[in-house]
């Protein structure tokens, strides 16, 4: 499994925070672009569920993503509403077999950013396979979460494991088969007064990947707040437009007869 290093103020010493990884099994796909493919104009529209806490009232919402290729294998994927959150993007690419992309994240709250690669998949896709993206301690932090004025020690840990193939079911669609792929996303703190340990803030997303179609489910759990609960929001998909393939409900579009058609000449309908 790869490490990342990032940029970012620290020991660069690894965390101990990513469980110890078993051999991986069988071949699920050979090529991890066949479950994520990237192509341009390609859209998909997802229904959303987002629940803030254990017996909370459910918010429905609605999200397309849509790509725009950059070269032949990356991209920028725009959201309208994922998550909730209003319009967002971010890269994609496949690069040597692996998909993924990049974020820049401040873990050490120095303002000094490091840009994380996140892996998504990577190729062979098989059974079990464990990878680590991140796993990393900082020293020199602007956190203190204990208040005597010093920095506290932070680990941060962010692995992706492939679950399994299961059945997706979704609503008005065929059914379909889709691997699921979990990512981890650990952190704890070690207080500077004590050198006790924090617990263990977790933050997981889950994701099923159809072949020839990319993303048809999704699901990302974090803790509330107040750290006694759990968020929760899921995605379904609801269409997809691959360009010269797809299914479910698309976007209207004008169809307008031509300027000499003797039939309603010009309209568009």
């Amino acid at each position: 499994t790869g490490t990342g290093t990032g940029t970012g103020t620290g020991t660069g010493a690894a965390s101990s925070l990513v469980p110890a990884a078993a051999a991986p099994g069988a071949v699920i796909a050979e090529d991890a672009a066949i479950l994520r493919p990237i192509r341009d104009g390609a859209a998909w529209s997802y229904r959303g569920v987002y629940t803030p806490y254990t017996g909370a009232t459910r918010i429905n919402y609605v999200t397309t993503t849509t790509q725009t290729l950059i070269s032949p294998n990356s991209g920028t994927e725009v959201f309208t509403n994922a998550n909730n959150e209003g319009p967002d993007s971010q890269p994609v690419s496949l690069v040597a077999g692996v998909v993924g992309g990049q974020q820049s994240i401040d873990f050490a709250g120095k303002g000094s950013p490091e840009l994380v690669q996140f892996v998504e998949l990577r190729s062979p896709v098989r059974l079990g396979d464990q990878f680590t993206t991140l796993d990393r301690r900082y020293t020199d932090t602007n956190i203190d979460l204990d208040g005597d004025q010093k920095p506290d020690t932070l680990e941060v840990a962010i692995f992706g494991r492939v679950e399994g193939v299961e059945p997706i079911a979704l609503p008005n669609l065929p059914e379909l088969t889709a691997v699921r792929v979990d990512i981890t996303m650990r952190q704890r703190v070690t207080y500077s007064a004590s050198g006790q340990l924090s617990p263990v803030v977790e933050v997981r997303v889950q994701t099923w990947y159809a072949s020839g179609v990319g993303i048809v489910q999704q699901r990302l759990t974090t803790p509330t707040p107040l750290g006694n609960d759990y968020s929760i929001w899921e995605e379904q998909l609801a269409s997809w437009d691959g360009v010269d393939k797809g299914f479910g409900a698309m976007p209207p579009l004008i169809v307008k007869f031509p300027a000499d058609s003797p039939v309603l000449p010009g309209l568009g309908v």
